[in-house]
């Protein structure tokens, strides 16, 4: 698979911080836009989504979306998601599973969603005579997403695994704690600028100065593994270079 190729990216976020996540999106260059409540879309190809998950920190989780369509019911879930050649994604000796989220009136389950995709997928290998990817459902190798919302449906793979907003410097974090990926938006909503006095006299545990400080410094996601590094066709150089990099970049203080 030519790893200049385009595809349709959508990162969730915080919902009502679209564009704060854009225009975050934007500085890294890349183009990004409101797709739906809770996320966006974003141009770019299977580099971006690497750089994508250790750079960005307003957004919770990158899908590389695969089909995208309106549906009216299961069967035409099934030929969507059968429309697919996963070939160059999950190979036969990786094993898959199949997530599911609905929101609107349906007939029909979020479990439903993922019992038909999950055929789909195993019946696009078995039509080519080739074995099938075993399903795991608590440790897979991949993990398909779906969401349909009323009737748009899309299914796509999890590039990143544990949500970007558990960040590494977190050890515990409780239930009324707020997310670092919307303390992250509150500064870019500041419009804080390197050398000005950045005060929070309610800090409690630390979470929007500590985001500030990675705001000035752009300290990426690190200490973390991603969903992607599993793929055998992604190009793990890219991230050992951003990784590197920003390794020189500590060391120089």
């Amino acid at each position: 698979m030519g790893l200049e190729r385009a595809f349709k990216i959508v990162a969730t976020c915080n919902p009502g911080l679209e564009e704060v996540a854009c225009s975050e999106i934007t500085s890294l260059g890349l183009k990004a836009f409101p797709w739906r409540k809770g996320a966006i879309g974003i141009e770019g190809g299977v580099r971006d989504i690497v750089r994508l998950n250790y750079l960005a920190k307003t957004i919770h989780r990158v899908v590389m979306v695969l089909a995208d369509g309106e549906v009216d019911g299961l069967e035409e879930i099934y030929d969507l998601a059968r429309s697919v050649d996963y070939r160059p994604f999950i190979s036969s000796h990786q094993s898959f599973a199949v997530r599911s989220s609905r929101m609107g009136s349906h007939p029909f389950t979020s479990m439903d969603i993922s019992r038909v995709a999950g055929q789909a997928i195993i019946d696009t290998y078995l039509e080519k005579g080739l074995p099938r990817p075993p399903v795991d459902l608590d440790t897979p190798d991949v993990v398909v997403l779906c969401e349909l919302r009323e009737r748009r449906f899309f299914l796509g793979i999890d590039t990143t695994g544990e949500s970007l907003h558990r960040r590494w410097y977190r050890r515990f974090t409780h239930i009324t704690s707020l997310k670092s990926t919307i303390a992250h938006s509150m500064v870019i909503l500041s419009e804080l600028k390197e050398g000005e006095i950045f005060m929070d006299p309610m800090c409690g545990t630390g979470i929007i100065p500590i985001e500030a400080c990675h705001f000035l410094t752009r300290t990426p996601n690190k200490g973390r593994s991603f969903a992607f590094e599993r793929f055998p066709w992604f190009p793990k150089e890219e991230l050992h270079a951003l990784r590197e990099g920003w390794r020189e970049r500590e060391s120089r203080g």
